[in-house]
């Protein structure tokens, strides 16, 4: 399908992918969502903390946030409130250690670990009657929701009906180069804080099978990548990591209608992530490559909008699909 001509333009105060990316994180405060926490068991014996809204609604929408993000997020949390708004219940669910408690595994998450996405599908076959589910996920979870629909073909559950990814590095290789670029040195910095924390916290609790020695000469993702990702997921280098999950090989095996917002000035993207030739193949594939907009950022100085992102996904379900016709009376029904 054609590309989206996008309407979106950045706030003229705001020039540049860099600011468009660091605002939103810092300053974007939207209300708290008055989530009910849900803890689930995982096949291997750790747990993963969903954070929901259910009514009584028959649409369901799952968020998968970033790398080293969680579901408390500004994108997380806007994103739920437009789509609950809309009449979707939500499950934002926290990849492993990163709900405020570390998993009980020595190993977390990654880009590919479409077996936890599926775990908590799992859980809501189980225990809920939902009609129609919309996947939606950011950065490192927009690759893992796309990677989940390619590598599912026609196998997939007939009730996920779309999937959603915002500032998704659809090729993972290339986007942990341009990231080694000395431009890009303060986002990484800021990754490895928090991934250090975590790595430290680990050492504690395993100390016979991982370690923090060394960390400080960890500068690049190939470094923390080649060191603790590979090695513990069963990949034999960073580079056979980003082979094995990125998105981008698996796009065009996806049967359900897709949206993809990735801005052309996303500091995180290298041309290889944005999948013009899905889009231009695949009746389904729609993307949007608005010329602003950073990663994860999209700022939108609006009554009651901070980000563009959710007013996008809106108008990409309520065009496509009469989802939001069967959902938008439930809206606003008693949470239980």
């Amino acid at each position: 399908m054609p590309q989206y001509a996008s309407s979106y333009v950045a706030p003229k105060r705001l020039p540049g992918g860099y600011l468009q990316t660091i605002y939103p994180a810092i300053f974007a405060c939207p209300p708290a969502l008055s989530y009910q926490r849900i803890r689930i068991v995982t096949p291997d014996d750790d747990f993963l903390d969903l954070d929901t809204i259910f009514t009584r609604s028959p649409c369901l929408a799952v968020l998968s946030h970033g790398l080293e993000g969680h579901s408390q997020r500004p994108y997380i949390t806007e994103m739920a409130r437009a789509l609950h708004h809309n009449g979707f219940d939500i499950v934002a669910w926290n990849f492993r250690g990163c709900s405020g408690e570390p998993n009980r595994k020595v190993f977390s998450y990654h880009g590919g670990a479409t077996n936890d996405l599926q775990t908590v599908l799992d859980h809501i076959w189980l225990h809920k009657h939902y009609e129609q589910v919309v996947l939606v996920g950011f950065s490192l979870g927009g690759n893992l929701t796309l990677r989940y629909l390619g590598d599912a073909g026609t196998t997939l559950d007939h009730r996920i009906k779309a999937g959603i990814a915002i500032s998704v590095p659809c090729d993972f290789e290339s986007s942990a180069q341009t990231l080694d670029h000395w431009s890009r040195r303060p986002f990484v910095l800021n990754f490895m804080r928090t991934l250090r924390l975590k790595i430290e916290t680990k050492a504690r609790l395993f100390p016979n099978e991982i370690s923090s020695t060394g960390f400080d000469e960890i500068k690049t993702f190939r470094q923390f990548d080649e060191r603790y990702i590979a090695p513990y997921f069963g990949f034999r280098s960073a580079q056979h990591y980003w082979q094995s999950v990125s998105c981008k090989p698996v796009l065009s095996q996806i049967q359900v209608p897709v949206f993809v917002l990735n801005a052309a000035n996303d500091p995180f993207l290298t041309p290889d992530c944005f999948p013009v030739d899905t889009a231009e193949k695949c009746a389904d594939f729609h993307l949007e490559m608005p010329k602003s907009g950073g990663h994860n950022g999209f700022p939108f100085f609006s009554p009651g909008l901070r980000s563009f992102a959710p007013s996008a996904t809106i108008r990409f379900l309520s065009q496509y699909f009469p989802l939001l016709n069967s959902c938008q009376h439930l809206a606003d029904s008693p949470i239980f």
